[in-house]
């Protein structure tokens, strides 16, 4: 699916591609994420997303222009050595021009955005495709909505509309299976086996000029309702996501506002992990008996006796053993939480007496 979105509206020519090859077999899963993310960037306002851009691009554009500036001056001085001077005009790169260019782009969508009727939009994502919690269809979904608030209008859109089919990559693989029927020295066996090797498909897929941003929107809506398809709101950030084949994904994978180096979903089982760890009273037993028993042996080594008192190594080892086969039988309800923290609790007495336990389950 290749959708080409322009507006001579804007100072400078503006056009942006949102492209997805659609191939007989694919996944339809990778067709609707396309349009779901889309409108996903729009609600989230993630312009630079929108234009096709990713954050580490935005923050390291500079480098990347520098590097890019340095890569065509090399290209460009060895094709005018060649004599190649037509050749090496491609190669001029103007980085002020770009950086304008790509500025334009952005406040010019902003703009294009700002004149939405945001709320509305926001209202209708949130009634038909906010979470699959029913088993309506997006489609029963927005026609309850536009009965509910007497709005006919979404998923309408106004653009040229072109049928597209690789017609050359067609005729190349026709060409090979061709070229393996004629080789006589190929085997019936080898032969078929080639053959089912060869895609005799050719990509196909719809190419649609849109005038407005809000057509586009508009567009993306139906496609999305046609396909059934569902985006989340991540409770930590508040941003909404697509969460792919993931249905149970809760959070999203935009960088947490309190963490930079994590991801809300990142960010969240962190805490949650720590959380546990401060709340768990077993854990905190078996961690209690755990340093002790591995400092008691520890402190056994010397040069003279490089691997310490053995037997203190084998209570430790059949301590984190029996730890285990406790955590397995009460994640499978053989045994109860307090159980396991009274054999704990028993273990970590004996072992501060200084009684050798005898372990078991």
């Amino acid at each position: 699916m290749k959708i080409t979105y322009f507006s001579n509206s804007h100072p400078k020519f503006f056009e942006a591609e949102y492209v997805h090859e659609s191939k007989p077999g694919k996944y339809i899963a990778d067709f609707i994420g396309y349009h779901a993310e889309f409108l996903c960037y729009v609600l989230n306002k993630d312009y630079w997303r929108i234009l096709g851009y990713d954050q580490n691009f935005i923050e390291d554009i500079k480098e990347i222009q520098d590097g890019y500036e340095s890569y065509c001056q090399i290209v460009r001085d060895d094709l005018i050595k060649q004599g190649k001077y037509d050749e090496a005009k491609l190669y001029i790169y103007d980085k002020e021009e770009e950086t304008k260019s790509i500025d334009d782009k952005y406040n010019w969508l902003i703009e294009s955005i700002a004149n939405l009727n945001f709320e509305r939009y926001s209202n209708f994502a949130n009634s038909v495709f906010l979470n699959k919690d029913s088993n309506l269809t997006t489609y029963q979904k927005m026609l309850g909505y536009e009965i509910f608030y007497n709005d006919f209008s979404f998923g309408r859109f106004t653009s040229q509309c072109e049928f597209v089919c690789n017609v050359t990559d067609y005729t190349k693989r026709k060409e090979m299976f061709e070229s393996i029927l004629r080789d006589e020295d190929l085997g019936f066996d080898a032969l078929l086996n080639n053959i089912e090797k060869i895609d005799l498909s050719a990509d196909i897929g719809f190419h649609y000029k849109i005038e407005k941003f809000e057509d586009l929107l508009n567009l993306v809506i139906y496609k999305m309702v046609e396909t059934n398809d569902f985006i989340k709101k991540c409770p930590h950030c508040g941003k909404y996501f697509y969460p792919g084949t993931s249905t149970n994904m809760i959070y999203c994978d935009n960088i947490s506002p309190e963490d930079s180096s994590k991801t809300c979903g990142e960010y969240c089982k962190y805490v949650k992990y720590l959380n546990k760890n401060r709340n768990d009273e077993a854990t905190k037993l078996y961690k209690q008996i755990y340093n002790i028993k591995a400092n008691k042996y520890k402190r056994t080594k010397s040069e003279s006796s490089p691997n310490g008192l053995l037997s203190l190594k084998r209570e430790l080892e059949t301590f984190t053993a029996s730890g285990s086969e406790w955590k397995v039988a009460v994640k499978s309800r053989e045994k109860t939480e307090d159980e396991y923290i009274s054999w704990l609790k028993e273990i970590k007495k004996n072992t501060l007496i200084g009684n050798v336990s005898k372990i078991s389950k």
